[in-house]
């Protein structure tokens, strides 16, 4: 079953292990069938980072870190898990929520 997800000015359609990418109000998708790490590698490192095997945000769109290791963006928390969390405190050293 597919899965829908809106961030910020695209929408990403997870089914199968893979991503299509729409932006928004546009009927077909501009990057279709790719994987999550093939989505990650093309994303700029400095902006964009993976805290879960179904998440990759935008950092400037992180609003809070709570001490539970929960991300806040918008109206989502998103639980970091444990695989993910050493990428993510070494990120959180350089930068402040």
């Amino acid at each position: 079953m597919a899965q829908y997800r809106y961030r910020q000015d695209f929408l990403c359609k997870w089914h199968e292990g893979l991503c299509d990418v729409y932006l928004d109000n546009e009927p077909k998708a501009l990057i279709t069938h790719l994987t999550m790490k093939a989505v990650e590698e093309m994303l700029p490192k400095d902006k964009f980072l993976r805290i879960h095997r179904s998440y990759i945000v935008h950092v400037d769109k992180i609003k809070k870190v709570d001490r539970n290791d929960c991300v806040y963006i918008g109206n989502e928390v998103i639980h970091i898990p444990e695989g993910y969390l050493p990428a993510f405190k070494s990120f959180l050293e350089t930068h402040s929520f």
